[in-house]
């Protein structure tokens, strides 16, 4: 087991432990049939996060994208990598995202740090 491995393992075993609240990460996906005048309907696909919601501190606010009204998840690596279209649900309430940051920033993650919209 390397290092990054027992990092992963520990992440989701706190966050699993302190986790706040329903949090998820929502996908839209392709939907079955549809042909070129009639594309398939999007079907979202939630995936749960073991997660910690708080606003977001001093040190990541820019002023432009990231903003002192903004919410951070801090969550244990999801079954799918997180993407920027994607959307956190939050006790019900769909957030768009802003930022995603890896922790670590390079090599395998062991949580990530996803901003959405406040």
């Amino acid at each position: 087991m390397t290092i990054c491995d027992r990092a992963r393992q520990t992440a989701s075993k706190l966050f699993t432990k302190f986790g706040q609240g329903v949090v998820s990460l929502q996908r839209d996906v392709p939907g079955e049939g549809g042909d070129a005048w009639n594309p398939p309907v999007a079907v979202p696909v939630n995936y749960g996060l073991n997660a910690t919601v708080s606003g977001v501190t001093a040190r990541y606010v820019d002023g432009t994208l990231v903003t002192a009204s903004d919410l951070m998840v801090r969550c244990a690596v999801p079954e799918v990598e997180p993407l920027i279209t994607d959307r956190v649900i939050i006790d019900g309430t769909p957030r768009a995202i802003l930022k995603i940051q890896p922790i670590p920033a390079a090599g395998t993650p062991a949580a990530y740090l996803i901003f959405v919209k406040g």
